[in-house]
């Protein structure tokens, strides 16, 4: 993986020098340790500067560096096109020649041969820049799944961009960007803020599978989408049933893709369902030599470390154990919070980062679990929204002291209406709308929210277009970019999800991981009780988070809502830990250097 960073200054703008971005550019130095280019280029009515710094993996020749050009075309580009040798097939019989063994010079190549039409070919994660001097035009695209973050800045005719926040605000360097609160307070709710939207004001980010094209000098600007569309969110009534064997097919196929690399790779193993399945298919079917590592602390429960001990002793791959105990995770992760350029909701960020730092430099590249229970909607908050009964049941009992807390502004009705409401999408809109609303953010409600399809398809759009990509995979990339190391996600492809969204969602195929349970059992020949828990699942409940600490960022919050909002922000502080989790989030994040 790498970073990078571009200005273009157009008309009566100053013009720009790559001198400009060397501040710039040292902000990236973790995402890409191995390389620095710049690619300059000026005309009369604009100039435009961009740096890269390179993660060396595939093809570790200085050939490969980045900004790649050839002939009218210049890219910088961070990701791994996990397809390259079979598109690098494909071009070299349409008569293109390489000079490299990278898949940036096959990404280059598959630009100049079939336009913007490519980038629905990739497969892997991906934030790009291209300039195209023959059309005038600069091109944005980030990966359909978000794996790799894209922002953007029009101002004072130029237009920034770059792969991290920080790169974006050291290069405008003197102009302060401030915080965007209401961003900031739907943070609070979701856990991530929704694209195109990002903590800081006027700075923009790519939606996942999104494609700008600027035109120059003028900057017009012009969108498309490639990857997913809505229609593969509603259902189909001849849609066939799920098939475990299919699915393990192409499981297969993308794990295999992703152990093409010329450095060793290494695979993160829990001990829960998802990172087992892994081991187990890279073992035992695909014959791959590879190591794993586990993080093992003091405050989660110790069955999935002896599992994973157990996993590796009986498909002999060798294990590593890293320990950290709780004035770590309270000391170190902070510094990790406080480092990193955006939020970070998920409280596994801290221990993935402690992981990753744990390891030796050249252990770079990394396998995880990632994308699994987004495949199978297995979330518990997933499970329960497929799974409760159309009419209010007995856990409305169970419920009552959330409820007796939360009734303002909101009449309890509307908190039971996902009980009562039958159709799945129906529900997750009631449920995330009335968390907006028991803020005080009526009006504040993303555009991705509303525009949700019905039924069980409503999960899978929320999931592929918000949660995944702002939440989970932005906590892979951040953890693992800031040590300068690679994550790859196998359970993150587009032949995997297609097949899942184009099954018939009946209640065997979804909420559950029975069917990979299954598979694991029968590779390793015993039963070993899986039960989900994950990495680092309780870590939010053991921070210390001192409230005169945090006090300043809460009132900061709290500003132009109303009195009930602000009592219920209190409340949520005193009772639930993932809500000061973010909160302690958001304080890291403002007063960080």
């Amino acid at each position: 993986m790498c970073g990078f960073v571009g200005v273009i200054a157009t008309n009566e703008a100053k013009p720009l020098s790559k001198k400009i971005l060397d501040h710039a550019i040292q902000s990236l130095a973790t995402r890409g340790p191995d390389g620095v280019g710049y690619h300059q280029f000026d005309q009369k009515n604009f100039s435009f500067v961009m740096a890269h710094r390179r993660l060396k993996i595939i093809d570790l020749s200085d050939a490969a560096n980045q900004p790649f050009c050839w002939e009218h075309l210049a890219l910088v580009f961070n990701g791994e096109i996990y397809n390259y040798l079979e598109l690098r097939l494909e071009l070299e019989a349409l008569g293109r020649k390489f000079s490299t063994s990278s898949d940036t010079e096959v990404l280059l190549r598959a630009y100049e041969c079939w336009g913007s039409d490519c980038f629905g070919r990739l497969e892997g994660p991906f934030a790009l820049a291209i300039h195209d001097k023959k059309k005038n035009i600069l091109v944005l695209a980030r990966d359909r799944f978000g794996e790799k973050p894209l922002y953007y800045l029009k101002q004072d005719e130029r237009l920034y961009f770059g792969s991290t926040l920080d790169a974006i605000s050291d290069v405008i360097g003197t102009t302060k960007i401030e915080a965007d609160l209401v961003s900031l307070r739907s943070y609070l709710v979701l856990g991530f803020v929704c694209a195109p939207n990002t903590p800081k004001l006027a700075i923009n980010k790519l939606k996942p599978g999104q494609l700008l094209s600027f035109s120059l000098p003028s900057l017009d600007m012009t969108e498309c989408f490639f990857g997913f569309n809505k229609s593969q969110f509603i259902p189909n009534p001849g849609a066939k049933e799920f098939c475990i064997e299919t699915f393990e097919s192409l499981l297969l196929s993308s794990l295999s893709k992703r152990f093409r690399a010329d450095l060793p790779i290494i695979l993160l193993l829990s001990g829960g369902i998802d990172s087992t399945y892994l081991a187990c298919l890279a073992k035992k079917v695909l014959k791959l030599n590879f190591e794993a590592i586990t993080i093992a602390d003091n405050f989660v429960e110790s069955a999935e470390i002896s599992r994973a001990r157990e996993v590796c002793r009986i498909l002999g791959i060798p294990h590593t154990l890293v320990n950290m105990n709780l004035d770590d995770f309270n000391q170190r992760g902070r510094v990790f919070l406080s480092a990193t350029d955006d939020v970070s909701a998920d409280p596994a960020f801290p221990v993935l980062c402690e992981l990753f730092s744990a390891t030796p430099k050249n252990a770079v590249v990394f396998l995880t679990g990632d994308g699994s229970d987004e495949l199978f909607l297995s979330y518990s908050n997933y499970s329960r929204l497929l799974f409760s009964k159309p009419f209010i049941n007995s856990n409305l009992l169970k419920r009552l002291p959330p409820l007796f807390f939360s009734w303002i502004p909101r009449p309890i009705f509307l908190r039971c209406l996902p009980d009562i409401v039958s159709d799945v999408g129906k529900k997750l809109k009631i449920t995330l709308k009335t968390e907006f609303s028991r803020f005080g953010m009526n009006d504040e409600i993303p555009a991705s929210i509303d525009s949700l399809v019905d039924g069980i398809g409503a999960l899978y759009q929320y999931s592929i277009e918000n949660e995944l990509p702002e939440y989970l995979l932005y906590k892979t990339d951040r953890a693992s970019m800031m040590l300068s190391k690679e994550a790859r996600a196998p359970f993150v492809d587009a032949a995997l999800f297609n097949y899942m969204l184009s099954c018939n969602w009946g209640n065997k195929m979804l909420g559950n991981k029975s069917h990979i349970v299954t598979r694991i059992n029968y590779y390793l020949g015993k039963d070993l009780s899986f039960t989900k828990l994950g990495m680092a699942a309780g870590g939010q409940k053991n921070y210390k988070i001192p409230f005169s600490e945090i006090s300043k960022t809460i009132q900061l919050l709290a500003s132009g809502i109303g009195i009930f909002s602000k009592f219920r922000l209190y409340f949520q502080l005193a009772t639930n830990p993932m809500t000061r989790f973010r909160i302690l989030a958001i304080h890291a994040w403002i007063h960080r250097k």
